[in-house]
């Protein structure tokens, strides 16, 4: 039986049913949709060091397992009860931690901005508010109310004809919102950050493209000089430094699961100097991309399921 100890030795009952039903919606490990849309769960069976990728607006909630990341310049801990409210889409690199015998277990909504908005101006305005070192995140601890209202989502998860918006979700939008934490989603329109990730999603189409800094700017129809301001302000990251991490962790996406070499991803990730690559990739990932991909594929593949058999770095020398 799967069970949650808290710090003080004794377990809570609802959590440790929380932690099984969202277990059998994860089954092994990979990353798994639900019947409530834009709920997923992620599971992952063995301890595994610079995961990357890239994290949509999301409400974030660690059941089991334990986890480092680098959202930007900002470093996060999760562990079981703690949940994340992430405002804005972040490359991330994380280091995840499974005990013996245990999984790590993620429960992520991403965010209905639309659905926020029309609850968010139905909330009264909270007296308490978070203290955020970065305006776009907020770290939480799950108390039996919020543990409840996941209970019953993820019970209409596991149901096939579960309505797109059961009323789980519209409680748990309303918990957060009323939350400490809840001050980032209100956030969303204002500081500028709606904006910003207006400049954010159009990138997402077109990183691999030739753009400037100012054409970001312009799709949020911002001066120049308080578009700077304000992305850094949000992602922690300069326009330039979030272009590059974007860019790379979807190179190494392409080399990991697809096979491709530095070359080939490099260019079809927007690189014109493939040295300028390597140099960058190493700079990040620690390791230069083909020593990367054979220490991957060694001892972390079964983070990055499914991955093929035939993969051209899947050797067993590691240099």
């Amino acid at each position: 039986m799967i069970e949650f100890y808290y710090s003080n030795g004794f377990t809570n009952d609802r959590y440790n049913s929380l932690l099984r039903k969202s277990y059998i919606l994860a089954p092994q490990p990979g990353r798994f949709d639900t019947a409530v849309s834009r709920l997923h769960v992620s599971r992952m069976d063995a301890s595994s060091d610079r995961v990357s990728f890239v994290i949509k607006p999301s409400l974030l909630f660690f059941l089991d397992g334990f986890c480092e990341s680098d959202l930007g310049l900002a470093k996060v801990t999760g562990h079981p009860g703690v949940f994340i409210v992430l405002g804005t889409q972040m490359p991330t690199l994380a280091k995840v931690t499974v005990l013996p015998g245990r999984s790590f277990l993620l429960l992520m909504l991403m965010l209905d901005v639309r659905l926020l908005e029309g609850i968010s101006a139905l909330q009264p305005r909270s007296e308490t508010q978070a203290t955020l070192n970065y305006p776009f995140l907020a770290k939480g601890r799950m108390d039996g109310h919020l543990i409840d209202i996941l209970l019953s989502l993820v019970e209409q998860a596991a149901c096939p004809d579960t309505d797109l918006s059961p009323p789980s979700l519209l409680d748990l939008y309303q918990y957060i919102l009323g939350t400490p934490q809840g001050s980032v989603l209100k956030r969303l329109s204002g500081l500028g950050l709606k904006d910003i990730h207006r400049s954010i999603m159009w990138l997402n189409d077109r990183f691999n493209h030739d753009f400037s800094v100012p054409d970001l700017a312009n799709i949020a129809d911002m001066p120049l000089t308080s578009f700077h301001r304000n992305f850094k302000l949000i992602t922690g990251l300069s326009p330039l430094q979030y272009i590059k991490t974007i860019r790379l962790i979807e190179a190494r996406r392409l080399m990991l699961f697809y096979g491709m070499n530095a070359v080939n991803s490099s260019k079809e990730v927007g690189y014109s100097s493939t040295t300028q690559f390597n140099r960058e990739y190493k700079r990040y990932f620690i390791r230069p991309p083909h020593r990367d991909m054979a220490y991957t594929l060694r001892y972390n593949a079964p983070v990055y399921q499914p991955l093929s058999l035939t993969h051209r770095y899947n050797t067993n020398i590691i240099t």
